[in-house]
């Protein structure tokens, strides 16, 4: 008897150091992750001066992430050592930008773009997949909302420090604190990986593990795990023509200073999200009180709805207001779809994960080539509307066929 309670407690103990150590990973991560982007980003544009180099350095990254979720989504079951590959790979990268001449950098960064895009990734695909190796199905859902808020937080502290941290010590200075941060990625991860996983004591279906072409039937046999990727993808396809707005915006309503507004803009969402994910964390663990599929739709409307309110504004401190209501949505929409795939066969979990990713990635390459032709042809906020208008509708014909499905 003795012995089993210390079983017990000694797997709680691991389930406990694991939740610590899974989010110190993706906060840490999140943060290097967003640093770079914008950094290599103002970069490339720095050393070249070309409007067309940084356009193909944002699609190299793009064209990574896709390329990221179909080679997951033909992979049967992760390795173990995965995410400390990935990691590695992204820390060689800076290393490599380090070392070589500035003057060699300009033709070698798209190939960063495209390799750092694809780890990036594939990084957050497995990881996400690899949670309930960890964490206990009870605190998955309080899981999900911290790795969402602590994760938007550090997005926005790195968006909010880029500035002072490139006048303080330039590029390079970045490049090497860059470096450090993945290295403590690393000490994290190989920290994890000595941590006993749960035991699975579900037995999937073979043809489960080893058909990835099967990955279609899970979402289309579900009408919830159905309408929840086609409003997730309709989301991203809308988050493609704002993230083309954003500057459009800014210019509106401070022109003289832009980078202000959308650094207050970016600092609101941010916090929004951290706000939507610590709520819908609450209230989702209590099914009595909000079901995920419910938590989701509704999350989702209140992030849409505020994206368009947001684009109607000729003050900056009602589009701060508002930008932070879509942020609320947008982080409970995300722990909502993370914890309603996380309850499906584990099996099945790295899968899911993979299509869900490449849904979203076409579809914002989709809706970024798309927005430009309405810009020209309809204001910003109509232009907004519109791509809005997609998965709004979605949500309420999702709503109208279960309210007709009840009645019959």
């Amino acid at each position: 008897m003795n012995t089993k309670l210390e079983q017990a407690q000694q797997t709680h103990s691991f389930i406990q150091h694991a939740t610590i150590w899974i989010i110190f990973t993706r906060v840490i991560s999140d943060f290097a992750g967003v640093l770079n982007l914008i950094l290599l980003s103002s970069y490339v544009f720095f050393i070249s001066q070309n409007v067309f180099t940084l356009s193909l350095f944002m699609a190299s990254s793009v064209a990574g992430g896709i390329l990221a979720s179909l080679v997951s989504f033909f992979s049967i079951k992760p390795h173990k050592h995965t995410l400390s590959l990935l990691n590695t790979i992204r820390l060689i990268l800076l290393l490599i930008l380090v070392l070589i001449p500035t003057h060699q950098q300009i033709n070698v960064l798209p190939w960063i773009a495209l390799i750092g895009g694809f780890c990036n990734a594939l990084f957050m695909i497995t990881l996400n997949s690899q949670i309930p190796l960890w964490v206990e199905k009870s605190k998955r859902i309080s899981t999900n909302a911290w790795l969402t808020a602590l994760s938007a937080i550090a997005s926005v502290i790195a968006g909010l420090s880029i500035g002072l941290l490139v006048a303080v010590g330039g590029y390079e200075g970045i490049f090497i604190f860059n470096i450090v941060l993945y290295s403590l990625v690393g000490l994290s991860l190989l920290t994890l990986s000595t941590i006993q996983p749960i035991p699975d004591h579900q037995n999937a279906p073979d043809a489960q593990r080893i058909h990835p072409f099967r990955l279609f039937d899970r979402p289309l046999q579900s009408p919830f795990l159905g309408w929840l990727f086609a409003i997730s993808t309709a989301s991203s396809l809308a988050c493609a023509a704002q993230q083309v707005g954003f500057p459009v915006l800014s210019q509106n309503l401070t022109p003289h200073n832009i980078s202000y507004a959308m650094g207050l803009l970016m600092s609101a969402w941010g916090i929004g999200k951290f706000i939507g994910a610590s709520k819908a964390g609450f209230y989702l663990k209590d099914k009595a009180l909000l079901s995920l599929e419910n938590g989701f739709c509704i999350s989702c409307l209140i992030m849409s709805c505020g994206f368009v309110l947001t684009f109607q504004q000729s003050l900056l401190s009602w589009a701060i207001v508002l930008v932070c209501l879509a942020g609320i949505g947008e982080g409970g929409a995300e722990v909502s779809l993370t914890s309603s795939i996380q309850l499906e066969s584990k099996s099945l979990h790295l899968i899911l994960f993979s299509a869900l990713a490449f849904m979203k990635m076409v579809a914002s390459a989709i809706g970024a080539l798309l927005v430009s032709p309405f810009y020209a042809l309809f204001d910003l906020n109509v232009v907004i509307l519109l791509f809005h208008a997609l998965p709004i509708a979605l949500i309420v014909l999702k709503s109208i066929r279960k309210h007709s499905i009840k009645v019959s």
